[in-house]
């Protein structure tokens, strides 16, 4: 199988798949990574990947430039472990990729360049978010109970929640969402819907994962 047609194959997913040369200039850009981004594949070909991406590490270190790891181990015939790379979409909006790569190398005789270095990527900004919200969660509950904390985290004012109310937080915080909410509370999706619109608004927040980081940091 040729590498255009193995990329085919590979770009037969609903993931982001694109596919730079040796030089680090896009050559494939799948449809998926498209609707994850933005981009079309008009935008991004013949361009450096790395200006494309540009993305960063959550300790917002570059992981995108000329030369960049994961191309110099395709080069050298390494494994490259994944990572999550924070990146822009075109509507300029972050977004969090969870990232592998791989490489096709045709190299053999007096050619030494690589075929392709494949980046295959899917959308990880929920989890993310999610893991950042619970370290804050962490470090604001570890502040609170420091006699040297202070006043320890904002608190929000708020009305007081209802039994049921409290009951919905409680399965939030599990990991449940709203069919399983419903399920467990021998209610209707619809009704577990509005238990927790009626959270957010008596919280003063605009997401679940915000009420439950609320609730978790002042207990």
């Amino acid at each position: 199988m040729g590498t255009l047609q193995l990329l085919e194959h590979i770009s037969n997913t609903a993931d982001g798949v694109f596919a730079v040369d040796e030089d680090q200039r896009i050559v494939h850009w799948n449809v998926g990574a498209e609707m994850i981004l933005g981009y079309s594949s008009q935008d991004v070909l013949g361009r450096f990947c790395y200006d494309v991406i540009n993305g960063i590490d959550q300790w917002s270190g570059p992981v995108c430039f000329l030369g960049c790891p994961v191309i110099d181990c395709a080069k050298g015939g390494r494994p490259t472990p994944g990572q999550d790379v924070k990146v822009r979409a075109k509507d300029g909006t972050g977004r969090w990729l969870s990232m592998v790569h791989t490489y096709i190398d045709n190299r053999q005789g007096n050619d030494l360049r690589l075929a392709v270095v494949v980046h295959i990527f899917r959308d990880a900004t929920e989890g993310m978010e999610a893991k950042h919200i619970l370290e804050r969660i962490s470090r604001e509950v570890s502040a609170y109970g420091s006699p040297a904390a202070g006043q320890g985290p904002e608190v929000h004012h708020h009305e007081e929640l209802t039994g049921r109310e409290q009951q919905v937080v409680t399965m939030l915080a599990k990991g449940e969402g709203t069919s399983g909410i419903a399920t467990n509370l021998m209610i209707s999706n619809a009704t577990a819907r509005n238990h927790i619109q009626n959270i957010l608004g008596k919280l003063n927040v605009h997401t679940r994962l915000e009420a439950v980081a609320y609730v978790l940091g002042n207990r």
